[in-house]
C-alpha cells in the first residue's frame, strides 16, 4: 500500500530509467517489500532474465508524503503529456482520498497497491 509512486523513464524516450521512488502508507508495507525480496520474490518474477539486474532498496532524499508532494507538485514531470509517465498521488499516509485539487491532480492516475 502506497501513497506514492514514479518510475521514471529515460529522458525523450519510452524506455524506463531503471528505478522507482515509492512512499508506502507505513513501515510495515516497507518491511513487507523487503521480505518479499529478501524471500526471492524479485528472482522469480523476473522470470530468469539473466539481464536484470538484482532489486535493490534505499532511502530517498524526500521522506514522507508530504515531502514528495512539495517537490513533485512544481515538477515538469506532472505536466507530461503520456499520462502513464506521471507520478501517482494516492492521498496521505493516513488513507485519505486521492488529491483532486491543484498541480498535484495532474499526476494522479489510480489507487494505490
Amino acid at each position: 500500500k502506497f501513497t506514492f509512486f514514479y518510475m521514471p523513464c529515460k529522458e525523450h524516450r519510452d524506455v524506463r530509467a531503471g528505478f522507482a521512488f515509492v512512499n508506502f502508507r507505513s513501515p510495515e508495507e516497507v518491511l513487507k517489500l523487503w521480505d518479499m525480496v529478501q524471500g526471492g520474490a524479485w528472482t522469480s518474477a523476473r522470470g530468469g532474465d539473466a539481464q536484470s539486474r538484482p532489486l535493490a532498496m534505499s532511502y530517498a532524499r524526500f521522506q514522507g508524503h508530504d515531502e514528495l508532494m512539495s517537490h513533485f507538485s512544481t515538477s515538469v514531470v506532472l505536466h507530461e503529456q503520456d499520462p502513464e509517465k506521471r507520478p501517482i498521488f494516492c492521498g496521505d499516509a493516513s488513507g485519505g482520498p486521492r488529491h483532486s485539487g491543484g498541480p498535484a491532480a495532474a499526476g494522479t492516475r489510480r489507487g494505490g497497491a
